[in-house]
């Protein structure tokens, strides 16, 4: 079951209309409800860095942060997670700048939001450090590769060819703390 869904803010995809669409449906079904910004790169969904000062990346987020937040308290509702899109969810994983603005939003914003990370970001020791609740992520339909880090779209064999394969790709995370990465190696994979 379907327990928690990411929206996006407004700065890659999603809008006012959108959000007070879709959340009334969400929590009917006992969904939570979790923020998911991105750089302001609505032409490209979000998929390029945009060069910013840290203080401006705050910014960034607080903007999306508030936007969300906006149209849940209409619910009764509040943001319960974080998962950023695209480019700047690896610069957050990958990028201590990026990261360092982050954590400062959220506890900013709301310290109870649980921020999700990649099981294998450069930032997850950062992340744990900071105080904030931190839920580590295992894709189900993207390859590895050797290093842990998810295979690019463009590589041919970025995603798993069918259902049967993701599953046992979770379960092999589940089960023995593994992936199979693109090259036939086994990674360590521990996620929430």
């Amino acid at each position: 079951a379907i327990t928690s869904a990411y929206l996006a803010c407004g700065l890659h995809s999603g809008d006012p209309l959108v959000l007070r669409s879709v959340i009334p449906e969400l929590l009917d079904r006992g969904i939570r409800i979790g923020a998911h910004p991105s750089y302001p790169d609505i032409f490209n969904f979000g998929q390029f860095r945009v060069p910013m000062t840290p203080e401006e990346l705050v910014s960034v987020f607080l903007y999306q942060f508030g936007a969300l937040d906006g149209v849940l308290r209409e619910f009764g509702e509040r943001i319960r997670t974080v998962k950023c899109h695209g480019a700047l969810n690896f610069d957050v994983a990958d990028e201590a700048w990026a990261c360092d603005a982050m954590i400062r939003a959220v506890k900013t914003f709301d310290p109870e939001i649980i921020v999700i990370s990649p099981a294998h970001a450069a930032t997850l020791e950062r992340l744990e450090g900071s105080g904030l609740r931190v839920a580590k992520e295992c894709y189900v339909d993207r390859r590895y590769d050797a290093d842990g880090h998810i295979v690019d779209r463009a590589h041919p064999r970025a995603l798993l060819s069918g259902a049967e394969e993701a599953a046992g790709q979770i379960l092999s995370v589940v089960r023995h703390g593994v992936v199979e990465a693109e090259d036939g190696s086994t990674v360590p994979m521990k996620a929430d």
